[in-house]
């Protein structure tokens, strides 16, 4: 009975093995995911490189210390929880995905020009209240993949363009 178990489970799991190949193709045939996919990798590769490097900018450019970097990440996470517990519920529904997500990249953008022009500490910090706004965009583009395909191929697709 033991095996039996074992091998209904792998049986299970083969149905549902995922395909790199078949997870490109359903990008390729559809433009409106593949300029979605697009919007995402380079708002991805963005945020990425900007959150890898923001502790070492601020303490090599800024001489952050310990506990005035602690209360930047902190700032920085208190932004995403309120964008994503309160904003996101608000925003969405009433400007819709595509709008929202502009406006959350407007605000990525113009929170990477204050990062690149600081010459204060501080300014920092207010990159903080920009990032709140910026985080509409994953919401907004997860919403967008999942009406633009078939109930089957949710997961698939939001894999592929995250």
């Amino acid at each position: 009975k033991s095996s039996r178990g074992v091998s209904d489970n792998m049986d299970h799991l083969q149905q549902f093995s995922w395909n790199p190949v078949n997870t490109l193709r359903l990008i390729a045939s559809d433009s409106f995911l593949r300029k979605v996919s697009k919007v995402a990798f380079l708002y991805y590769t963005g945020l990425w490189a900007l959150i890898s490097t923001l502790s070492v900018y601020a303490v090599k450019r800024f001489h952050l210390g310990p506990e005035r970097l602690g209360e930047l990440m902190s700032a920085l996470g208190l932004s995403t929880m309120i964008a994503e517990a309160v904003l996101v519920r608000i925003m969405v529904p009433l400007l819709g995905e595509v709008q929202s997500m502009k406006i959350g990249l407007a605000s990525f953008a113009i929170q990477c020009i204050v990062l690149g022009f600081a010459y204060e500490p501080w300014h920092l910090f207010v990159c903080a209240f920009f990032s709140l706004l910026g985080n509409l965009v994953y919401p907004s583009l997860s919403s967008l993949v999942s009406g633009s395909v078939e109930p089957e191929s949710v997961g698939e697709a939001l894999g592929a363009v995250n």
